[in-house]
Formats: structure tokens, C-alpha cells, sequence
């Protein structure tokens, strides 16, 4: 009986119709082979390529007419996945360090829009946003996979401020310092003036 060997070349990325199946190491047959996938038409070849995944007989025919058919199956690689995170909502100033998860290794990565990152090529840049963003990665493996994920940072542009409306300077240990209370959205203060009761 003819015997082989099956070399088989997955997809490299899930949905990819690029997988091959290599016949070799044919022995016990007479004469020239010729080669057939799942009944297709006989080729010299011993080569079948770009091939999506799934099931596949190959059947190999010798110069006398005696055949082997040998069963292989192409799968889907593990699929890129990347992971960025639930949305967030953030106070105008503050920043995020956006954790960013792949599980594959990468060969490149960008985030868009630039306004507001750390980095655009970077896995976990900090975005520090004026106001309300989609942030969105695309990232590329190793084998050429791509992926992309996003999330929206809300940004709450109410300034945190708060301004007393009087103090008593009179060293009495109550009230006798006048303090603007402000959170990291207010840089400074362009006009201060104090007033007495009569102006």
C-alpha cells in the first residue's frame, strides 16, 4: 500500500483562506503520483494551497492506479484578542492609565486619536483628555493578525471650586485665613480681590 506523509499549514489568522497541505515522503507506488483534494481534479503536484480551514482527503494515485487517501484537517489559529477596558469617567485634569491586554505577541500597535496619549505605539499610554474621547487601538501580531478595541472616556468638565464668601481677619482663630479650594482642572488664578462689607 502507498504510504505518506501530511504536512499541514493552518491559516494564519482566523477567516484566513491561506492554509496549505504538503504531501511528501511517498513510498511503496509505482511510477509517477498524482495528487487530489476532496475529489477534485488530479494534479502533479503534491502542494495545495490557500485553503481555509476544515476537513480534506487527499488522495494519492500511482502509474498502476493504486490509490491512498489520507485524512488531515486545517483549524483556526487562537484569534488575537485585545482588551481595553471598561469606559471610564474621569473629572477635566485628572489622568488614565488605560490597561491594555493582548495575548499574543505583538508586532505593532496604534492608538488613535493622538490627543490626550502619553504614547500612540505604546501597549498602556495615559490619556489625559479636554473632553469627552473615543480612544481606539489597533493592534497587529506577529503573523500579520489584526485587531482592534476602543473605549470612551467621558470627561466631567464641572470645575471643582470652591470660593468662600467671607472671613474675619480678626485673629480670633475662626475664619481668619481666606483659602481657594480648587481640584487639578483649575492651572491658577488670573484676578483675586478681597472686598470689605462697604466695598
Amino acid at each position: 500500500g502507498i504510504t505518506a506523509d501530511l504536512e499541514a499549514t493552518n491559516p494564519f489568522c482566523p477567516g484566513d483562506a491561506n492554509g496549505n497541505i504538503l504531501v511528501e515522503n511517498v513510498q511503496n507506488g509505482s511510477g509517477q503520483y498524482v495528487y487530489s483534494l476532496n475529489g477534485d481534479a488530479y494534479q502533479g503536484s503534491p502542494v495545495f494551497e490557500n485553503l481555509p480551514i476544515g476537513s480534506y482527503s487527499i488522495s494519492i494515485l500511482d502509474h498502476y492506479g493504486c490509490e491512498a487517501i489520507i485524512e488531515t484537517q486545517l483549524i483556526d489559529p487562537n484569534p488575537l484578542v485585545v482588551n481595553v477596558g471598561d469606559d471610564q469617567l474621569i473629572s477635566l485634569g485628572h489622568e488614565y492609565l488605560i490597561p491594555t491586554q493582548v495575548n499574543l505577541a505583538i508586532d505593532q500597535i496604534t492608538w488613535t486619536p493622538a490627543t490626550g496619549l502619553s504614547c500612540t505605539d505604546c501597549l498602556n499610554p495615559t490619556a489625559t483628555p479636554t473632553e469627552t474621547t473615543i480612544y481606539e487601538v489597533t493592534v497587529i501580531d506577529t503573523k500579520g493578525c489584526v485587531n482592534s478595541s476602543s473605549l470612551t472616556i467621558t470627561v466631567d468638565n464641572t470645575r471643582k471650586i470652591f470660593i468662600p464668601n467671607a472671613f474675619s481677619p480678626d485673629s480670633d482663630g475662626y475664619n481668619d485665613f481666606f483659602t481657594i479650594n480648587a481640584g487639578l482642572d483649575v492651572e491658577s488664578i488670573l484676578s483675586f480681590e478681597v472686598f470689605n462689607r462697604w466695598g
